[in-house]
């Protein structure tokens, strides 16, 4: 979830096996991990780590998140150390917006279909650790993970940045982690041939302020950018790479809340938010959670994008609610089988 000056971003990991489509989706996932590490095997309770001690970059992983950290040895250690799979890569990048160029190490460690990379440095790891990473490949759309910001304002920006998050070490509680929080910079989206984007770039534009780029990389990548002045830093990437084209997967948002439809009023701004969606032939889904209306809406490519349009005074709106109670996630199916609004139920909690 990605909000403006009213909180930090977010990353929600949501565990929902009760909700219409997850053993479709918990399929997909093992196929993903499949081509991606060989196997889905876990190695037991209590290690939350795969099996698999080797990872392969494919299609999937252009679905990733990429967060920055001035110093990334102490993930690199940890990752070496309990033999995690991950796909280690190299970029260049400007020191200082000129010419002078140093080079960046990616950690891109496959978690559940989708990739969490880890950007920082190759100079704050050790000489021994840094031959392990190799530039990206032009297969792989090599030009898609890098970075269009100087080193120096990536990390004016991250010792900018208010640390929320306090971290512990894991076999020590009373000592803490001593690693650097990393701070998220690029989302990035892999995107078929077949699928359309432009109704999704159109409506971002639109509802809320994105400024989008498009632009082809080299004969087999694309790339179309959308970026926020709310959230310097903050790039969501369509990747199109033709070395692997497939389709779409997996339902995965991103949340932005926006007020640009404020002046239409409550009524006005749903409304006109569902007629482009309709108009588009953009299926949706309307959510409501406390009074706060979320639109769900399916673009092509392989991510959803959620329009948070804040809260309603007038609560004669009905909408399904955003509570994960049952498979139908809607709060009226609910309240008739039970007899209750409110979904706080521990074996199930909320998504």
């Amino acid at each position: 979830t990605l909000y403006d000056g009213m909180a930090n971003n977010q990353l929600h990991f949501v565990n929902g096996p009760k909700l219409h489509g997850s053993e479709t989706a918990a399929s997909w996932i093992a196929a993903i991990l499949d081509v991606t590490l060989g196997s889905a095997e876990g190695r037991g309770p209590g290690n939350p780590a795969y099996s698999s001690t080797n990872a392969s970059f494919n299609a999937f992983m252009h679905n990733k998140v990429q967060m920055y950290a001035p110093d990334v040895s102490g993930f690199e250690k940890a990752l070496r150390r309990d033999e995690v799979a991950t796909i280690r890569r190299s970029s260049e990048i400007s020191v200082d917006g000129s010419d002078e160029t140093t080079q960046l190490a990616h950690l891109l460690i496959p978690m559940e279909g989708r990739g969490y990379e880890i950007v920082g440095p190759l100079a704050s790891l050790d000489a021994a650790s840094r031959d392990a990473f190799a530039p990206w490949v032009a297969s792989e759309c090599a030009a898609s993970s890098s970075f269009s910001e100087s080193l120096k304002a990536l990390d004016e920006r991250y010792f900018a940045s208010e640390n929320t998050t306090v971290w512990y070490d894991t076999d020590d509680r009373a000592k803490l982690d001593g690693r650097p929080q990393p701070m998220l910079t690029q989302i990035h989206v892999a995107k078929a041939a077949s699928a359309d984007t432009r109704p999704a770039l159109s409506h971002l534009k639109d509802f809320t302020a994105a400024t989008v780029d498009a632009r082809s990389l080299s004969s087999d990548c694309s790339v179309s950018s959308a970026t926020w002045a709310t959230m310097p830093g903050v790039v969501v990437k369509y990747v199109q790479n033709s070395h692997a084209d497939w389709d779409a997967f997996l339902d995965q948002h991103v949340g932005l809340m926006t007020n640009s439809l404020s002046d239409a009023g409550e009524t006005g701004g749903m409304a006109v938010m569902a007629e482009a969606l309709r108009g588009a032939g953009v299926a949706y889904g309307a959510r409501n959670e406390s009074g706060g209306i979320h639109y769900y809406s399916g673009y092509g490519g392989t991510m959803a994008w959620e329009y948070n349009l804040g809260f309603l005074s007038d609560t004669s709106h009905e909408f399904g609610d955003i509570c994960a109670c049952v498979p139908e996630n809607n709060k009226d199916v609910f309240m008739r089988r039970t007899g209750d609004s409110n979904c706080t139920y521990e074996p199930i909690g909320r998504s």
